[in-house]
């Protein structure tokens, strides 16, 4: 794979509107790469990937083994993208499936057993569907959200709460978007 069909892909995976645009986020996405990757396994990587790409493999911190989460890892991918994190997110996994193709089956394999576990997912996850949480949820935190949903909903259908503390606590569960529209329509268009 060239320079011009790794960074084209990327673009085109990424939804990126020019090449520089793609070209930062593979910069920033490899950088952190490296930093976490430890050994001689950056320079292996780089050997495999076009000489431009492989360059933002190697730089001063490459290869340490710096140990920090996949929550920390895409933080200073989005700090170096200046990028929001859901951006962030969604450029790493284009470039990590680029990566993929753009490597041998057994030097990406190097790679991903490096990383702890909850990396699988931005390896895994492709540019296209949906990715599994990287930081996962307690079950206790899942649990007690539930109750809370659960308790809301029984004290609305009750009437426990009274005419007008129901419709704000209904109101509260709809979107953002639903509720501006119910406002912007007003009381007007009953009946019409």
């Amino acid at each position: 794979m060239t320079f011009d069909e790794f960074v084209g892909e990327v673009q085109n995976r990424a939804r990126l509107g020019t090449m520089g645009d793609a070209v930062r986020a593979i910069r920033c996405t490899l950088a952190v790469l490296s930093q976490r990757l430890a050994g001689g396994e950056v320079k292996d990587l780089a050997s495999q990937l076009p000489e431009e790409i492989g360059f933002y493999l190697l730089h001063a911190e490459a290869g340490q083994g710096a140990r920090f989460s996949a929550d920390e890892f895409v933080n200073r991918v989005s700090a170096c993208e200046r990028a929001d994190k859901p951006e962030a997110i969604f450029h790493v996994r284009a470039v990590l499936e680029v990566l993929h193709e753009a490597v041998s089956a057994g030097q990406f394999n190097h790679v991903v057993a490096q990383l702890p576990s909850e990396y699988k997912p931005l390896f895994t996850a492709g540019s296209t569907g949906k990715m599994r949480s990287i930081t996962p949820r307690s079950k206790a935190a899942t649990a007690s959200k539930r109750r809370e949903v659960g308790t809301q909903k029984t004290r609305i259908s009750r009437g426990r709460a009274g005419g007008r503390e129901v419709e704000e606590e209904v109101q509260a569960e709809q979107p953002r978007s639903a509720r501006i529209a119910r406002r912007a329509a007003g009381p007007w268009h009953v009946g019409r």
